[in-house]
């Protein structure tokens, strides 16, 4: 029978204990100011890509009735799904069958206004921002030789926020020329001369407005044209899109602000980048903290309120193309603050400045101060804090807290907003 060695059990125990301790250190949770967060090593490195990109083939296109097109789209720089989804205009009009790579529209043989313009979109699945577009026109070749006709060139533009474009009108087998310009719907301005001026900014990535010329020989005669008024395709700016995000949501006292503890400073573009693989979205620890459905490891913790998807997405796709830190303030110059409106532009901005703070009182560093209501916005818009602290005039603190100031145009416009008495618009 083999006796039992009390030194040797002790030093067993002893090794025992010391393991359990190393692993408790690994599994170490913070829990301070309503932030519950497992500590993450950065990462270190560089990613492998550049962007998503998505091109169609061909871009434009005229077609008769009944015809059909093919239309091939190409992906570049995805990095888990290279497809794209299609979809159609007005599904009214003609069809659309897919293919692998290909759509192939078909259109009506029959067309109620000649000649007809539809889109053809091709959107990256995996970065559901990028997308690309076929113009097809459908056109009749019935003879109108002996009717008055007018022809509006061109039919069909893209342009962007700010951006003009000149239409001119033909009219045949009439003895006056002259026609009546309309904007018959959708945002921008037309002059009397047909010269049509996008609004500086719109809702969403795209927006479309409807030119008509109007014959004055005979009003039943005349023609519209189609403006698509698009975002540039651009990568996110650092300073003034992705920035306030992340210190409004992640650097809270506790947090992510730089005040001790393990939790690395988020409030700088090179604490940031530690957390990012520039390049490679899906392979980055921010962006799997904030696109995490729960658990230990989502950002920001509870009670805090979870990343809008529009914001995911932004991030996102700044990591995507390359994680840059530049900065796009483009002051008062060409800033438009007339008719700012509530739903268009405060409340994303509330969203993106704000939120992460001032959700509600379950959040700590809300100050009570709650923001995910218009009705929280209109008191702090009333009675002079909200222009206070985005202005940083010294009345109350300066918002966002912890972060750059707001860009200039930001700031007049919601002052503009507000001097008009902050409606619900």
């Amino acid at each position: 029978m083999m006796r039992k060695n009390p030194e040797r059990s002790r030093r067993y125990l002893q090794t025992a204990m010391k393991l359990l301790v190393a692993a408790l250190a690994v599994a170490y949770v913070v829990h301070e100011a309503a932030c519950s967060y497992v500590v993450l090593q950065p990462y270190g490195g560089s990613g492998t890509t550049t962007g998503i990109t998505v091109t169609v083939t061909p871009q434009t296109a005229t077609i008769a009735p009944g015809a059909s097109i093919p239309i091939t789209d190409t992906v570049t720089g995805w990095m888990h799904d290279g497809s794209v989804t299609w979809t159609l205009s007005d599904t009214t009009i003609g069809t659309l069958t897919v293919s692998g790579s290909i759509a192939t529209y078909h259109a009506p043989a029959h067309i109620a206004t000649n000649p007809t313009l539809v889109i053809v979109t091709a959107r990256s699945n995996e970065d559901t921002s990028r997308k690309a577009y076929c113009t097809i026109t459908i056109s009749s070749t019935s003879d109108t030789s002996h009717k008055m006709a007018i022809q509006l060139t061109p039919f069909h533009v893209t342009v962007q926020p700010g951006q003009s474009q000149q239409f001119q009108a033909t009219i045949t087998n009439a003895t006056n020329n002259g026609v009546n310009w309309v904007l018959a719907s959708g945002p921008g301005t037309l002059s009397s001369q047909g010269l049509y001026v996008a609004p500086s900014t719109i809702t969403g990535s795209s927006a479309t407005a409807i030119v008509k010329a109007i014959a004055q020989a005979d009003t039943n005669v005349w023609a519209e044209a189609t403006v698509t008024i698009q975002m540039p395709d651009t990568t996110p700016c650092f300073q003034s899109m992705i920035l306030p995000i992340i210190v409004s949501n992640c650097t809270m006292s506790g947090c992510h602000s730089g005040s001790g503890g393990e939790a690395r400073d988020l409030t700088t573009y090179n604490g940031i980048l530690s957390y990012v693989q520039a390049g490679n979205a899906y392979s980055s620890r921010l962006y799997r903290a904030i696109s995490s459905s729960g658990g230990e490891d989502g950002m920001p913790p509870y009670p805090r309120t979870p990343l809008a998807a529009n914001q995911i997405a932004l991030i996102a796709r700044w990591i995507n193309d390359g994680a840059q830190n530049t900065s796009c303030n483009q002051g008062t110059n060409g800033c438009d603050t007339t008719n700012v409106q509530y739903s268009s532009f405060v409340s994303g901005v509330i969203q993106t400045y704000c939120l992460g703070c001032h959700s509600g009182p379950s959040v700590p560093s809300s100050g009570n101060i709650d923001l995910s209501a218009y009705s929280g916005v209109d008191a702090v818009a009333k009675d002079g804090r909200l222009v206070s602290a985005i202005n940083g005039s010294g009345l109350y603190p300066a918002m966002p807290l912890g972060g750059s100031l707001l860009d200039s145009c930001t700031v007049a416009k919601i002052r503009a907003w507000v001097n008009a008495g902050a409606p619900n618009n």
